[in-house]
């Protein structure tokens, strides 16, 4: 976990296995052995980044296309998917998941703007 943890790694599983090979490494030593297996995995794996996103679908009158676009534009939300036609609009949009709150409480302020679950 401390080498996890000193990559800065999250949702991660590092697997060692030791064969005894009729040394006994005592406590201390199984400690490092089990250390330094685990560095040496995470410094030549490939280091994926992955960020977390929520989506999040709307539905609104076209009046307020502006409003719900700025929202999207100041909150840096990444459209996924836009549906336009004469009396509702849909949106689906994606965002980082610590954004997400704050992105749907914007959405809920603007008066005509449904949250579709």
């Amino acid at each position: 976990m401390g080498q996890i943890n000193s990559f800065q790694l999250t949702n991660v599983i590092i697997l060692v296995v030791r064969y005894f090979g009729g040394i006994l490494l005592g406590a201390g030593g199984l400690i490092v052995a089990y250390k330094n297996a685990a560095a040496e995995a995470l410094n030549n794996a490939e280091i994926v980044e992955k960020i977390v996103e929520n989506t999040l679908t709307l539905q609104f009158d076209y009046a307020l296309i502006n409003e719900a676009m700025r929202v999207v534009k100041d909150i840096d939300a990444n459209v996924l998917n836009q549906n336009y036609n004469y009396s509702k609009c849909i949106l689906t949009v994606s965002i980082r998941k610590a954004k997400y709150d704050l992105l749907k409480q914007k959405f809920e302020e603007i008066y005509g703007v449904e949250i579709v679950l």
